[in-house]
């Protein structure tokens, strides 16, 4: 049977695609591109061009949007994160899972809170995704070398910069987690209180 037709009975269609995205990522080696995932699901699950053709009421491909949406709670569970935009990735957890079942996908399902269960398949999935359990980091990005923010945005990383300050800190954070890149600064001028002429440090945000 077609993943197209499958259904797992108690849930949403677009929960026995868990297993196939599962499958696709560890093909391309745990990182690729969401266009990568939906060709490899159409050539070896078994999909048809008339299911590929289908639409649902946004107009948009119903078993690309199906995908999607696994991907979703996939990465709400832990299993999966963005790199950068437009990049899929698997966690070390998804990376070291098997097989993933229909009572996993299930249980996956289930495990994942969110407004929208059972009316997944005709809403847009949101592109930025984030595990329930993700934490948030306020880090700098100047070094003595200079301000490496261009070269973080471009490379979709971010480094420490101090070779055992912090060390334990930075090898807590886990994919998925979300930075703010901060600027320091001095300001003794222009302050909206009264600094009595003392030089005040400040906090900026990175855009």
């Amino acid at each position: 049977m077609s993943l197209f037709h499958a259904k797992i009975e108690g849930v949403p269609q677009f929960v026995s695609y868990f297993p196939a995205v599962h499958r696709a990522m560890q093909h391309f080696e745990g990182q690729t591109t969401p266009k990568q995932v939906y060709a490899f699901i159409a050539e070896h699950e078994g999909l048809t061009a008339e299911d590929m053709a289908h639409k649902n009421k946004n107009g948009g491909p119903t078993f690309e949007n199906r995908a999607a949406w696994a991907r979703f709670y996939m990465t709400k569970a832990g299993w999966m994160y963005a790199p950068k935009h437009g990049v899929w990735a698997l966690t070390e957890q998804g990376k070291q899972a098997a097989e993933l079942s229909q009572e996993q996908a299930v249980a996956m399902f289930k495990s994942v809170a969110t407004k929208l269960k059972g009316h997944e398949e005709d809403v847009s999935v949101p592109e930025d995704v984030q595990p329930e359990t993700a934490q948030y980091w306020f880090v700098g990005a100047m070094w003595d070398e200079g301000d490496q923010m261009p070269r973080f945005l471009q490379e979709g990383i971010w480094q420490n910069g101090y070779e055992h300050k912090f060390s334990d800190l930075v090898h807590s954070m886990k994919p998925g987690d979300r930075i703010a890149i901060k600027a320091t600064y001095v300001r003794k001028h222009n302050l909206p209180f009264d600094n009595k002429g003392v030089p005040i440090s400040g906090i900026k945000s990175r855009p």
